[in-house]
């Protein structure tokens, strides 16, 4: 198994979904304010993963930046662009425009620390996998995805660090996944030769 580990590269490739559209915010803040959900996207590039690979596991992981609320943890869920080689999208409408996966289920729970800066992590191996098996999506292309609120009521979320504040800080994919070696033309038919006798 090989895990690879992706964190977004780029001002462009994180963007903060809540009150407009706000690529170069300084953090974006996941679960609710005022009982409306808040969000951020993210694009991951270069997913070197061989076509026809197994994806046995995928993370998101976030560094928390603050806390607030009035509650001790805050609900999260995550969907992917359900499109090959997905870019970020240019704005709100742009965003509602595309096609996503599912969003995970069931949501995860975050609980805020306020001080410490942790990492924190959602699992998405289920949109992952999905995005990754389709036939279009090649070694090399993009990921593009979003993590949301949940059904916290009232206000309640974590502001995560952005790209554009702190890039060592930016979010990250881990993907976790085994070759799964299709062989084709000739050296599918040295292959066959060989084992066969033929």
């Amino acid at each position: 198994m090989t895990v690879l580990n992706l964190q977004v590269s780029s001002s462009a490739d994180d963007v903060k979904d809540y009150g407009g559209w706000q690529p170069t915010s300084a953090d974006a803040a996941i679960g609710q304010l005022a009982g409306l959900p808040q969000g951020s996207w993210f694009t991951w590039n270069n997913v070197i993963i061989p076509d026809n690979s197994i994806i046995t596991a995928a993370q998101i992981l976030c560094q928390e930046k603050s806390s607030f609320g009035s509650g001790s943890s805050v609900n999260v869920k995550a969907a992917f662009i359900d499109q090959d080689n997905a870019t970020m999208p240019v704005s709100q409408a742009d965003a509602d425009s595309r096609p996503m996966t599912a969003f995970t289920s069931p949501e995860t729970t975050w609980f805020p620390t306020g001080s410490g800066d942790p990492w924190i992590a959602i699992d998405v191996t289920v949109p992952v996998k999905a995005i990754m098996d389709r036939a279009g999506q090649h070694y090399g292309d993009r990921l593009s995805g979003h993590i949301h609120g949940g059904t916290n009521v009232g206000t309640v979320y974590i502001a995560i660090y952005q790209y554009d504040t702190a890039a060592a800080s930016a979010a990250k994919l881990d993907i976790s996944f085994t070759d799964n070696l299709v062989m084709s033309g000739d050296e599918g038919s040295v292959f066959y030769n060989v084992y066969t006798g033929w």
